[in-house]
């Protein structure tokens, strides 16, 4: 197994195990650690690297050790069938679409534009966005280095975490409530239910749908729910809707109940109104934030939810397309997935297969980035600061 962790580079004490002198020399803080189940200490393969800190990916049977150092943050974890190297492309390293998926999510959720990302497209280039992204003035990678950038750049990396996962996988075709969520997740649970009408999952093509009668609907949230009231709630669009029904398709943040909550909601493209709102209902009351026309939704495009206490967003394939400021929601509540009408104030039809979704998952941030410090002037405050580029605790 492999995790991809950013690191600080400080001075490391190895000791000789013959009794001699032991070994004094910089190198990623994970270069200390013993894998418990080995005996041995982590292999690692830094692939950015600016002389203080690193990105690097690390091999290992057990990651006790680094799960509870907070100076080393993890982005994800995977397998790999060979060595990594930045020519290689997720094909050649055997990464499922539902993988890749998951890497673009979390590319995403720092604000990468990832819609041009396939299989086919060099780690490199994946390397290269995120970056860019943190650290606008890094330059282009050179060979496996990046320019060391100016102290004043250096940002703490906001670690997240993927608490519910579900690629609705099923031998045959089954309502979502009796689905258990794989590959992360415990369950979905029905919070409404207008008639009959429920979200399906479809065996032949591993994906929802609403397909039942007109003015009706169901909303159903994922559990486990999230403990940070900071998430993204997120699928992937497998087949949209170009006729001109009323047909919402929704997902939510920060639902309490049927009468409270944020809402992305979706119309096909050929409704007279907007295809795109963001929205919020409280105490029954649905109040619109934000609108716009999108029409050229298209399959394997990705819709997203972003609860942040400082805006609600939505976006598509990691670029923001709607955004109000609103927060009156504080608590985490539960994210989930709706379709058709769901209440007297929400409203719509449920009778449609023209929409389809697969690739849900919710992905939880620390509320204020790293729970351990912050970025103050400059400087990481962490059980120490980050002075002058050097971390000092």
């Amino acid at each position: 197994m492999y995790r991809w962790i950013i690191s600080p580079v400080s001075q490391i004490v190895i000791p000789d195990t013959e009794g001699g002198d032991p070994d004094v020399y910089r190198a990623p803080r994970v270069c200390q650690y013993i894998d418990p189940s080995l005996g041995k200490r982590y292999q690692h393969s830094s692939i950015i690297h600016d002389g203080d800190w690193c990105f690097s990916v690390v091999m290992s049977d057990d990651w006790t050790p680094l799960d509870a150092d907070a100076l080393c943050i993890s982005l994800f974890e995977t397998q790999f069938n060979d060595q990594l190297h930045l020519d290689q492309t997720p094909r050649d390293l055997g990464f499922t679409v539902p993988h890749l998926n998951r890497i673009k999510t979390r590319l995403e959720a720092r604000g990468i534009d990832v819609s041009a990302f396939t299989r086919d497209t060099p780690l490199g280039n994946l390397l290269q966005a995120l970056a860019a992204n943190l650290h606008p003035r890094f330059g282009n990678i050179r060979r496996t280095w990046l320019r060391t950038l100016p102290p004043t750049l250096r940002v703490p990396f906001v670690e997240d975490a993927i608490i519910f996962q579900d690629e609705f996988v099923e031998g045959a075709d089954t309502d979502l409530t009796a689905h258990t969520p794989s590959p992360t997740g415990t369950s979905w649970v029905q919070v409404a239910i207008v008639g009959t009408t429920k979200a399906r999952i479809i065996a032949t093509a591993d994906d929802i749908r609403w397909n039942g009668a007109t003015n009706e609907g169901e909303c159903v949230k994922s559990q486990p729910g999230p403990t940070s009231a900071e998430y993204d709630v997120q699928w992937t669009i497998n087949a949209y809707d170009t006729g001109t029904g009323t047909q919402p398709r929704r997902l939510h943040g920060r639902l309490a109940d049927i009468d409270n909550y944020y809402a992305a909601k979706l119309l096909p493209t050929g409704h007279a109104s907007n295809t795109d709102e963001l929205y919020k209902v409280v105490a029954t009351t649905k109040t619109q934030l934000a609108t716009v026309d999108t029409t050229s939704w298209v399959a394997t495009d990705t819709h997203m939810l972003r609860m942040r206490d400082a805006a609600k967003e939505v976006f598509r394939n990691g670029a923001s397309i709607l955004s109000n400021a609103d927060n009156v929601l504080t608590a985490a509540g539960s994210a989930a997935v709706s379709g058709g009408k769901i209440s007297a104030t929400d409203t719509g039809n449920g009778n449609t297969n023209n929409f389809r979704f697969d690739d849900y998952l919710v992905d939880e941030v620390a509320a204020g980035g790293d729970p351990e410090g912050s970025l103050v002037g400059g400087k990481l405050i962490r059980g120490g600061l980050l002075g002058h580029g050097v971390l000092t605790r």
